[in-house]
């Protein structure tokens, strides 16, 4: 916490009068009109009712104790009428009612005739309040009417609230000065302190021991921690304080050098408001404060008079407080809808780099503040992005272990937070590569200018003196909806070179199919299936670069191939006296054209691709049970993204920055884990929680590049852990952009899924869209070929998706709050049920999501690309490739008569077979090369 804000009144009120008051409430009302004065109202567990105090009885000019009920606006006197009462509350039952009263003290009839006789005679005395030693707390059934004591100490025992688990009781008192005999030198008030009833035990604990006045103590929502007021010593000035009841450690909150008062905690715990008299001796308004003091206070009202006393609803969307800026002029009680998001955002506002997050670590409950914090500082330019084996993604990975840390979670391995791993980064052209032309005239051709070789190129040395044009290099089988597409009709490119234009032909719209045979990598593959030595791509635009065509395919084929220039492509037409330009115009045209072959030249060559590795980190981090079995449940989230590239980047021309933040893809899942983390930690710290299985939390790497991170952990984990059960994987992508409904996916894959999910909504109120598929494209995928059940949440596609616009602002941050303490109470769910979560296996959907009409059931091992041909990581339940006797880890090489060297030759592949006719398969397994006979089923 920092404690710059010793403010100068003047500064202090030009700075925060700015705020637009009424942007944090709506529908003021005053509630209580009754009484001379009435005020301090405290909301039941329910939110149905009000206890207040109210100088409303004949007779006795001193405050008894009412509820007022919200739907009906009945009121009730719950006090008998005798004496002084205060600072009344509502047991969690919602039929007892705490209050302190000095009704018991014989003199109570004549101190009540002497107050009113004082009234009468208006001796003009200077209101205080008075600390009367006969004050006790008592607690009394609003239905039985039974009444029981509860303090019996000489002194003034008041101000007391209840504990959400009904288990404590907070409350003032000077009861020292009577038990220690202390001679007075000041007020009754200086010598008041903070004390803790224990209601099981009955025993009473003292919190404070500092000079000065300590009252008005509250729990927050989940009983980890007070907040109060705390006066100085000479009573003209009052801070807000708040205590962790874990350690007993205080925490000073403002430091305005003014009259603060009346702390209260929003149930969210992430801000506390309060009163005071910033803007002048009499005029008391509300502010709210962050729940450890980062950044500084804000105001909420601007109001004549007296504005303070204010509480909150349990369900946070109600404001209550008591304010004398009535008709009257007495104090009565007003109620508001209040706006929790207003006051995340204008308390953010407030926030500076310096104001951790991890400042305050106990409450328990999910934190709108830390999600929010989490969120931008990730999505800044100091992470660039987050793009896998960047230094942007190693920052990342250093944040995220620095934060694991100060929850006190422990490394994965010894002292180490990250596990390593490397990856194929990219396939980069080696500078000695050269091309050499020799046509009507020599040409040494520029390297990334008149020629650029493909990533996915064969290596090698290359001559040829004839070139196979063969148009758009397209070859797609007639359907119901295509007349089909070929552009090698009579044309043998057999140990041959070809050349084709990029993309597509204009004419041609069924894009759902074109546009994948379109791609280069297809066209290039094609060509190998055909014959051709190699393979050479020309631009179809007016648009003389060779980078235009480049590929981000992360494998290589057996073809060479590179991207020639327009201005050098058309010196090899010219040597056979065509024109390059008008020979794209009739292939663009919707007429059947043939391809040719180009002589009268000699091309010489060689073409050198090196394949760079990098390295990047998960990070991980252990919350240990301390039980004795080898149970653990894993929690992730991708932390990666794409960076500054291009690659996966649906970047518009609008975009301005030169980076992708990533806030919804996957920072809002990694805020969310944070935050679960961070919670179930302090909860089994402080005993409110006895895990009965270790929990892991995965921050993953490379999945934006093919689920590298979770892959690699996975296969690490089998081969190093084998000993220990993985319960289950709960991941989060994408949870940030909440409209109508949060969709889970995996509830098929175990058995009692639904049932936790179910009840872990209940408090919460989401609304859920429960997907049984398990097989979808994100970090579950390797974990759910192991046979561990998984779920994932997702809000869904949107605009922003993998574009620069993807920014923190855009988040439901309230929606967000609720998908982390879901999944939270699903993991308190499964741990509450001593883990009966069984794995139920799963036929994959077999629905199409493309044109292929044959199933057979493989999951490919996007995480495995620097092999020659396409790696598994499982097989579907029950599918064609499990009854072949296919496994995880086997690499396919051919399908059929097909050739597999990259995943576009295996749908292709794929889409060749004929439903339920029995072709052969050829894979890889270790050493082994097998052939296996495998039978497609249809798609339905």
């Amino acid at each position: 916490m920092t404690h710059k804000r010793k403010l100068f009144l003047g500064v202090c009120f030009s700075a925060l009068v700015s705020t637009a008051f009424s942007q944090f409430y709506t529908d003021l009302q005053q509630i209580t009109f009754s009484g001379k004065r009435s005020g301090e109202g405290y909301f039941s567990g329910d939110d149905s009712k009000l206890v207040y105090q109210s100088e409303n009885v004949a007779g006795n000019p001193f405050y008894q104790i009412y509820t007022l009920d919200l739907r009906t606006g009945q009121t009730r006197l719950v006090s008998n009428e005798i004496g002084k009462t205060t600072c009344a509350w509502f047991h969690p039952n919602n039929v007892d009612i705490l209050y302190s009263s000095t009704h018991l003290d014989p003199l109570s009839r004549k101190k009540q005739e002497a107050e009113l006789e004082n009234r009468i005679q208006n001796t003009g005395k200077k209101y205080s309040w008075d600390y009367d030693k006969n004050y006790d707390l008592f607690l009394k059934n609003i239905e039985t009417n039974n009444l029981r004591r509860l303090t019996y100490a000489t002194g003034y025992d008041a101000e007391g609230s209840i504990s959400s688990d009904r288990k404590k009781i907070v409350f003032t008192s000077n009861r020292n000065i009577y038990r220690k005999g202390m001679n007075l030198e000041r007020e009754h008030s200086y010598y008041c302190d903070l004390f803790l009833l224990d209601l099981d035990k009955n025993e009473t604990q003292q919190l404070t021991d500092t000079p000065g006045y300590d009252g008005g103590p509250f729990f927050n929502s989940d009983n980890t921690r007070i907040c109060w007021r705390r006066f100085s010593e000479n009573g003209h000035t009052a801070e807000i304080f708040t205590m962790d009841l874990n350690n007993k450690v205080e925490n000073k909150i403002t430091d305005l050098g003014v009259m603060s008062w009346a702390p209260y905690f929003h149930p969210s715990n992430d801000y506390i408001i309060f009163s005071n008299n910033l803007h002048g001796f009499n005029n008391f308004e509300l502010y709210i404060v962050d729940r450890s003091g980062r950044g500084e206070p804000v105001r909420v009202t601007k109001r004549e008079g007296f504005d303070g006393l204010p509480t909150f609803s349990n369900d946070g969307n109600t404001l209550s407080w008591t304010s004398n800026n009535t008709a009257s002029g007495n104090s009565q009680i007003f109620t508001a809808v209040w706006n929790h998001d207003a006051a995340i955002d204008a308390l953010k506002n407030t926030f500076s780099k310096s104001d951790h997050v991890s400042d305050y670590q106990s409450s328990s409950n999910i934190s709108q503040f830390d999600l929010s914090y989490y969120t931008e500082i990730l999505c800044s330019d100091l992470f660039e992005g987050r793009m896998t084996g960047t230094r942007g993604m190693e920052k990342a990975n250093q944040f995220v272990a620095q934060e694991l840390n100060s929850f006190g979670l422990r490394p994965w391995q010894s002292k180490s937070w990250v596990q390593k791993f490397s990856f194929l980064k990219k396939f980069a052209v080696d500078e000695s590569s050269f091309l050499k032309i020799d046509a009507q005239e020599n040409i040494a051709c520029r390297l990334d200018s008149d020629w650029t070789p493909m990533n996915f190129s064969e290596n090698g040395k290359l001559t040829f003196n004839e070139i196979c044009f063969a148009g758009y290099g397209l070859r797609v089988k007639p359907n119901s909806n295509s007349e089909g597409y070929d552009s090698y009709t009579h044309l043998d490119v057999a140990n041959k070179w070809v050349m084709v234009l990029d993309g597509l032909p204009p004419h041609i719209t069924d894009t759902s199919v074109i546009n994948y045979f379109s791609n280069p990598t297809q066209k290039a593959s094609l060509a190998r299936n055909l014959g051709a030595q190699g393979i050479i791509f020309v631009n179809s635009e007016n648009n003389d670069t060779t980078k235009q065509i480049a590929s981000n395919v992360d494998h290589s084929l057996t073809i060479k191939s590179f991207v020639l220039s327009r201005e050098t492509a058309s010196l090899l037409f010219n040597s056979n006296g065509r024109k390059l330009s008008t020979e794209i115009e009739k292939f663009n045209n919707s007429e059947p054209v043939l391809g040719f072959t180009l002589k009268n030249f000699r091309v010489n060559g060689d073409i050198k691709i090196k394949k760079e590795r990098g390295e990047c980190h998960n990070t991980l981090g252990w919350l240990r049970s301390g039980k004795k079995n080898n149970d653990i449940l894993v929690i992730g989230a991708h932390l990666d993204h794409l960076g500054r590239s291009n690659a996966f980047s649906r970047r518009k021309s609008t975009d301005k920055r030169d980076f992708h933040p990533g806030a919804d893809d996957n920072i809002s899942g990694i805020a969310a884990l944070l935050e679960i983390a961070h919670k179930l930690s302090l909860m089994s710290r402080n005993g409110s929680l006895d895990l009965k299985f270790d929990i892991l939390f995965g921050f993953w790497s490379g999945e934006e590049i093919g689920l590298l991170g979770s892959s690699h952990f996975i296969k690490t984990w089998y081969q190093q852990e084998k000993a220990k059960n993985i319960i289950a994987y709960i991941n989060m992508d994408m949870v940030g952009r909440y409209k109508d409904k949060l969709t889970i996916h995996g509830i098929g894959s175990a058995n009692k899924w639904a049932a936790y999910i179910q009840q872990a909504n209940i408090p919460i109120g989401l609304n859920l869209n429960l997907q049984r598929d398990s097989f979808i494209p994100t970090d579950t995928t390797s974990f759910i070929t192991k046979k561990i059940p998984i779920i994932s949440g997702f809000t869904g596609l949107h605009s922003d998706y993998h574009s620069p616009s993807d920014t923190p602002e855009k988040l439901n941050y309230s929606a967000l709050n609720k998908c982390a303490q879901l999944f939270k109470n699903i993991t308190l769910n499964i741990n509450h049920d001593n883990n009966n979560l069984k794995y139920v296996a799963q036929v994959a959907p077999n629905k199409s999501r493309s044109r292929l009409k044959s199933y057979l059931g493989t999951i490919p091992d996007y995480g495995s690309s620097d092999v020659k041909g396409v790696a598994i990581s499982g097989v579907t339940s029950g599918g064609p490739a499990e009854k072949a006797g296919l496994k995880s880890e086997d690499i396919v090489m051919q399908l059929g008569e097909e050739k597999v060297e990259s995943i576009y030759d295996y749908t292709r592949a794929i889409g060749n077979t004929i439903p339920n006719k029995q072709t052969y398969i050829i894979i890889q397994r270790g050493n082994q090369r097998l052939e296996l006979k495998i039978t497609p089923t249809a798609r339905k």
